[in-house]
């Protein structure tokens, strides 16, 4: 069987996202068609730097962007009312490389131009 590399984005900022982001990582370590998982939450970047710095972000971007080159397909969790930046952005970038994108959410509708969910929030 030809395991597949996945990168998994995700927040894990609030509870909600954390558990989602948890619940399909755990899933998908026991599938036996899963070959090395990338989770940026879990890399060296979140240890090394400070959080939310400018070095952080550097490296983690970095990490992240050569995580996604590097997979043969994305897992993405979107939890409703709590879709993360970032993890649109991912989405966005493994588009844009022609990565297959399996979403996991609860979401009913799901509205992934950022700009659109700030409208009236600002």
């Amino acid at each position: 069987m030809n395991k597949k590399n996945i990168y998994v984005a995700g927040g894990w900022f609030t509870d909600n996202q954390k558990k989602q982001l948890d619940d399909t990582v755990k899933m998908l370590k026991g599938n036996d068609s899963v070959g090395n998982l990338f989770i940026p939450e879990e890399q060296n970047t979140t240890n090394q730097y400070e959080y939310n710095t400018p070095d952080w972000a550097h490296h983690q971007f970095k990490d992240d962007v050569n995580g996604i080159d590097n997979a043969d397909l994305m897992v993405a969790t979107l939890k409703d009312g709590e879709i993360d930046d970032g993890t649109v952005w991912e989405i966005g970038y493994a588009f844009g490389k022609g990565k297959p994108i399996m979403l996991v959410t609860d979401a009913e509708n799901i509205n992934l131009r950022s700009e659109e969910r700030r409208v009236g929030k600002e």
